[in-house]
């Protein structure tokens, strides 16, 4: 009788056996893949609400510029914190003007060629005639 005791006491000790509903997935090109109602038990949300954020920000941004104005012009923080001023000139400037990357013609241009010798390379002379055809157009 004790040992029927000490073996009921043991079973109940162990946990049931859980199964695992199967999920449907949806691979992925990274070899992975996705549950194709989300993760089981997770909902999920529905994002960031992006006007909303940008709207947000850009009040802020209303905010920010006249104490950037102001750090630039101050002629005090000028002298003893040059550093600052120029952090707030920066943020004027990338934001006011944006920034720009610059690319040569003649690295425009030879990036073109090495696109076509290696189409000329890839592509049967049917489809390459085709595509140069084509793309005449586009640099015409």
């Amino acid at each position: 009788m004790a040992a029927r005791k000490a073996a009921a006491k043991a079973a109940a000790k162990v946990p049931a056996k859980r199964t695992r509903r199967k999920v449907a997935t949806v691979p992925q090109p990274h070899g992975g893949a996705l549950a194709v109602q989300g993760t089981p038990g997770n909902q999920g949300g529905p994002g960031r609400p992006k006007n909303e954020v940008r709207a947000a920000a850009l009040e802020g941004a209303d905010e920010a510029i006249p104490v950037l104005r102001g750090i630039v012009l101050d002629a005090k923080l000028r002298t003893k914190r040059p550093a600052v001023v120029v952090l707030a000139a920066d943020k004027l400037l990338k934001y006011g003007l944006g920034t720009q990357k610059e690319v040569s013609i003649d690295e425009v241009k030879g990036r073109l060629r090495k696109t076509i010798d290696l189409a000329r390379e890839l592509l049967p002379p049917d489809l390459f005639r085709d595509f140069a055809a084509r793309l005449h157009t586009v640099w015409r």
